[in-house]
């Protein structure tokens, strides 16, 4: 997968589905983001394969771990490679009617 993916662009695709179940209003969504990997060696894809860290990753790479090298840019949002589009998600929440507060000092 790294090979495959060694100086390409691929997107990351995320589907959001939120329901509220008190008034069955739903929201959907998909983000999508543009991540343009560097041309990877041999050797720094077998020393990213020794970390074993790749094993539970639908991309095979964490952006957030060892393969953040990797990445010479992104186009959109880099929560959504690292897991969950959390700006996003929160958008689609308030559009449902869940509150979302920002955290207060000390939280």
């Amino acid at each position: 997968m790294l090979r495959c993916l060694s100086g390409r662009v691929h997107t990351v695709l995320t589907g959001l589905w939120v329901v509220n179940t008190l008034t069955n209003q739903a929201a959907t969504d998909c983000v999508s983001t543009q991540v343009h990997f560097k041309k990877l060696g041999e050797g720094e894809i077998n020393r990213y394969l020794q970390r074993e860290s790749y094993a539970d990753k639908a991309g095979c790479y964490a952006i957030q771990d060892h393969a953040a090298p990797f990445v010479e840019r992104l186009e959109g949002d880099y929560y959504n490679v690292m897991g969950l589009p959390v700006a996003r998600t929160a958008q689609l929440l308030q559009q449902v009617g869940y509150p979302i507060e920002p955290p207060r000092p000390g939280d």
